[in-house]
C-alpha cells in the first residue's frame, strides 16, 4: 500500500480499518491486528485476496 502497488475499492469501513491497523514487536515477535475494541476483518480479507492473487513463486503487483 505504501508503495502504491496495491489498489482497493474505496470502502469506508476498509479504509478506517487500514488506518487503525497496527503491529507491535516484543522480543522479536510481531503481532498484528486492530486495537482493542475494533475490528480488522476487512484488512485480513484484503490480505487474503492479495495472497490468493499472487502468482506462484512471485509477488503480487497490480490492483482490483
Amino acid at each position: 500500500i505504501e508503495n502504491r502497488e496495491v489498489k482497493f475499492p474505496e470502502i469506508p469501513e476498509l479504509i478506517n480499518e487500514l488506518i487503525i491497523f497496527e503491529y507491535k514487536e516484543s522480543k522479536g515477535i510481531f503481532k498484528t491486528g486492530a486495537p482493542s475494541g475494533y475490528h480488522d476483518d476487512c484488512v485480513i480479507s484484503l490480505a487474503l485476496c492479495l495472497q490468493a492473487a499472487k502468482p506462484k513463486g512471485g509477488i503480487y503487483i497490480g490492483g482490483f
